[in-house]
């Protein structure tokens, strides 16, 4: 909805870039708090480190393409 939004013109694209990344981020905390509860501690260990790696990427390409700036 966000993309949609910028690519119309609608909404800014630097708010629509922290929009995604709220969303992205609190999809994946949700993912992490769903592998520790169901799986264990053991299983979120191997989980939350893809995780983290994720968000790195994220902030990276948010900002290399200066949508959001740091």
């Amino acid at each position: 909805s966000a993309a949609n939004l910028a690519v119309n013109e609608t909404l800014p694209e630097r708010l629509a870039c922290l929009a995604i990344l709220l969303a992205f981020c609190t999809n994946q905390v949700s993912k992490a708090i769903v592998a520790w509860t169901t799986g264990g501690r053991k299983f979120a260990l191997r989980i939350i480190p893809g995780l983290l790696l994720m968000y790195a990427g994220l902030g990276i390409g948010a900002f290399v393409s200066r949508l959001l700036p740091l």
